[in-house]
């Protein structure tokens, strides 16, 4: 077993501009047999007001409980109808064991009067029982007498929503891998043939700003997983919704950034690297929390340097196609509005300025045209790195077209036509310059 893990987090800008505290979670735990990491994001409106330490309680709980497994189970031996049975007996294990930790720590710390102020009247309503003006009035043998961590009353179940957080949670032994993830956030692996993947399934019910979450009724069965036998990675990581929402589509080039920084520095030293990065990644990105953990077999790393190079090459390479293409689609659909307009006007000065303006457009895209070939021959093989491709942008360029002729009579059956009904279909591609606001 080569791997090393680790676990950062760090509190979001808002978090630190808000004065509120950080409510993600970060934590990794190995020896010479396993290894364990593992990420929480705490939920962040007003009823989740303890979701700092529900997620805390995630990591803790998740990380003792997949290294227990990794050394007592052996899932590359079992059927597939065995292993399902065996992660799902796991992650009961992990669920009952984060509502013990809740209801130990309500028992310890009852709802204060300033926590549930803010909350939703009908969350109220549920923590108010539980609130230190209450303490007399239930009894710490009542509340454990009606604690049933396997199936909890209503009652009991929702004061777990005062502790909602995520949980992703990886685990390495000698013979397999596996990763447990209930709520938002993303799980992506390297391989050693230098491609990646998100392996765990990606819940649907995870859209905007509703996900899954371990204080919901049915979280055992919310749990997605995958199970890593035949071809190990050679680095997995994954993080919250930060993290995810910050570098969106170009998440897996992030990854594998990371995985070259490993190659290139000292493990620990690395670690710190990241750890000092993450609050500046948050600040320019989501403002939120962000906390990242992963396991990586260095020794293996240490032979892909080339082949990540050359994906990470290929990734951008692939990037700049697709800003260009979207900039030649603005243009294009620019240069067809000018060509109407033309087409429309009987006013011959400004059938000469939409000429002017028409030119201007075909030159500008001749030029990306060509930025565009050049990119589609490049390879590693016969490429230097790519640079930031910048697009002209000439200020004294506007196309003023509702100016022009907006009082015009051809104005009148312009907006019957269908360049007119695409422009109202199609306000992303309607610039200021085109003339034409929302």
């Amino acid at each position: 077993m080569n791997y090393n893990g680790f676990a950062v987090r760090c509190k979001g800008a808002s978090h630190i501009r808000n004065h509120t505290v950080c409510q993600d979670s970060a934590k990794h735990i190995q020896d010479e047999k396993a290894v364990v990491s593992a990420v929480a994001d705490g939920h962040g409106s007003s009823a989740y007001f303890r979701s700092d330490r529900g997620s805390e309680f995630a990591v803790e709980i998740g990380c003792e409980k997949l290294f227990d497994f990794l050394h007592t189970t052996d899932l590359s031996a079992l059927s597939e109808q065995e292993q399902s049975e065996k992660i799902t007996e796991l992650t009961n294990c992990i669920v009952n064991g984060w509502r013990t930790a809740i209801m130990k720590d309500l028992l310890e710390l009852p709802f204060t009067e300033d926590e549930i102020l803010n909350v939703p009247e009908k969350d109220k309503e549920n923590y108010f029982p539980f609130s230190e003006s209450q303490r007399d009035a239930v009894s710490r043998e009542e509340l454990e007498q009606h604690f049933d961590a396997e199936n909890p009353s209503p009652e009991i179940l929702s004061l777990f929503k005062a502790y909602g957080s995520t949980l992703i949670c990886l685990g390495f032994c000698e013979n397999f891998g596996l990763g447990l993830h209930v709520g938002d956030g993303k799980c992506v692996a390297v391989y050693p043939d230098g491609t990646t993947d998100e392996p765990i399934p990606w819940d649907e019910k995870c859209h905007l700003n509703r996900c899954t979450s371990l204080c919901d009724e049915r979280a055992k069965e919310e749990f997605r997983h995958h199970i890593w036998k035949d071809m190990f990675p050679t680095a997995v990581f994954s993080a919250s919704d930060g993290i995810d929402d910050t570098f969106a589509d170009r998440l897996h080039w992030f990854y594998l950034q990371i995985a070259l920084e490993f190659i290139e520095t000292d493990f620990e030293k690395c670690v710190s690297e990241i750890e000092t990065q993450l609050p500046k990644f948050s600040e320019r990105g989501s403002q939120d929390d962000m906390s990242l953990c992963g396991m990586i077999d260095i020794e293996q790393l240490q032979t892909m340097a080339e082949m990540i190079h050359e994906t990470i090459q290929n990734m951008e390479r692939e990037q700049k196609l697709t800003e260009i293409q979207q900039k030649l689609l603005e243009l294009e659909y620019r240069k067809n509005s000018v060509e109407k307009i033309i087409s429309l006007s009987t006013d011959e000065l400004k059938i000469a300025s939409s000429r002017e303006k028409l030119a201007i457009l075909e030159e500008e895209i001749r030029k990306i045209e060509e930025q565009r070939n050049l990119l589609e021959l490049k390879t590693p093989e016969n490429s230097e790195p790519i640079q930031e491709t910048e697009f002209e942008e000439d200020e004294e360029f506007e196309i003023t077209v509702y100016e022009e002729i907006a009082d015009s009579e051809e104005f009148q059956f312009f907006e019957q036509s269908e360049a007119f009904e695409h422009f109202e279909k199609s306000p992303e591609l309607v610039t200021e310059e085109d003339g034409f606001e929302d």
